[in-house]
């Protein structure tokens, strides 16, 4: 009996109406809480539909982001942009990058200073443009 009903409870949620969002949760970056977190000024634009945030509404201090950009750059600018930029907003390097010539990508790793929040960014090129996603990661102190 059970067998039958779950694939029914499926097709039954996946009709629903509106899709709940807990507060605090955006469809974008927000511009309180993220000014913090560079955006390349060069030609890059905000991929809707990949890009997220949340802010936790009873601890501001606890922020899960995701941003997808793409733009016409080239990938050692936007590297050097993210390394000269992410020092200056209180991140600091926890691992050496990771660099991939034969895919060409870049892979980033952040932690922010005084706080548990870890931002992972993976730059690549395609055919035509750089694409970069960003990760910020807040894990809760113990």
């Amino acid at each position: 009996m059970v067998r039958l009903l779950l694939p029914l409870l499926l097709v039954v949620a996946g009709c629903a109406g509106g899709i709940w969002v807990p507060e605090g949760y955006h469809f974008s970056i927000p511009p309180q809480g993220f000014q913090d977190i560079p955006i390349p000024p060069f030609d890059f634009v905000v991929v809707p539909g990949k890009t997220f945030a949340y802010v936790c509404p009873v601890a501001p201090e606890i922020r899960i982001a995701r941003v997808v950009l793409t733009g016409e750059s080239r990938l050692d600018d936007t590297v050097e942009f993210f390394e000269r930029e992410l020092p200056a907003q209180g991140f600091f390097l926890i691992r050496k990058p990771y660099k991939s010539r034969v895919l060409e990508r870049v892979r980033l790793f952040y932690k922010k200073r005084g706080r548990d929040e870890y931002l992972f960014i993976d730059i690549c090129r395609d055919e035509k443009n750089i694409n970069v996603e960003m990760k910020l990661v807040a894990y809760p102190p113990e």
